[in-house]
């Protein structure tokens, strides 16, 4: 489990309270109350996919903080598909069985995914024998059978973060210039610039992977 951090390069300025963008989670501690919370986005609450990986930028955050003061355990995954660069074949479904292999603990679990962690967490639900529920925030939830592109197709708005998306040969990235428009224009200068600096790429495999897991019988709950 991750400790705060103190403020510096690889971490984010410090968070108004009702701002919620640009965090970044690891592991907190707590006691068991609805289920340990598995966040399959990075940062949480943001973008489910094209973030950097791993380091130290990853330790400490307001949104953790809050969690942990009220008790409630939880864990944010790193997705094989939004490595920097990483393996351009990275799909939906390695990126749920990494999810699944988290939720191989003790107690009850219940996953939020964000983005294109909606499309994560709802092909890893089938495999995960101790779900309690699913927590979708802004994010696709593409049928069985669809892909998380065809579940964004459906809604034919063309808008800002469509227009910062740029294809990088096999992966998909941001554009940092419209970036902050596409996705931090409600944060701080200061959050704008370190947020900015923590963009990745997502593969583009993993968009067009198709969703093969089935729905399950356990509460879910979609937030914007």
């Amino acid at each position: 489990h991750a400790v705060p951090a103190a403020p510096g390069p690889d971490r984010p300025p410090a968070f108004p309270s009702e701002v919620g963008d640009a965090v970044h989670l690891e592991g907190g501690k707590g006691r068991d109350l609805l289920g340990r919370l598995i966040f399959d986005l990075d940062p949480a609450l943001h973008h489910g996919g094209g973030r950097r990986r791993g380091g130290e930028e990853r330790r400490g955050s307001d949104l953790g903080a809050a969690l942990d003061e009220r008790d409630v355990p939880w864990l944010a995954v790193h997705l094989p598909s939004s490595q920097r660069e990483g393996d351009p074949q990275a799909s939906l479904a390695q990126d749920a069985a990494v999810v699944a292999e988290a939720c191989e603990i003790d107690g009850r679990v219940t996953l939020v995914g964000h983005s294109y962690g909606g499309a994560v967490i709802a092909e890893a639900a089938h495999l995960i024998t101790n779900l309690a529920s699913l927590v979708y925030v802004a994010a696709l939830v593409p049928h069985v059978g669809q892909s998380a592109t065809d579940a964004s197709r459906e809604v034919r708005v063309r808008t800002d973060l469509d227009e910062a998306i740029t294809v990088r040969g096999e992966f998909l990235a941001l554009d940092p210039a419209k970036s902050v428009a596409a996705l931090y224009e409600d944060c701080t200068p200061d959050i704008q610039e370190w947020a900015v600096a923590q963009l990745s790429t997502q593969t583009i495999t993993s968009f067009r992977s198709r969703r093969r897991g089935p729905d399950v019988p356990v509460p879910s709950r979609y937030i914007l």
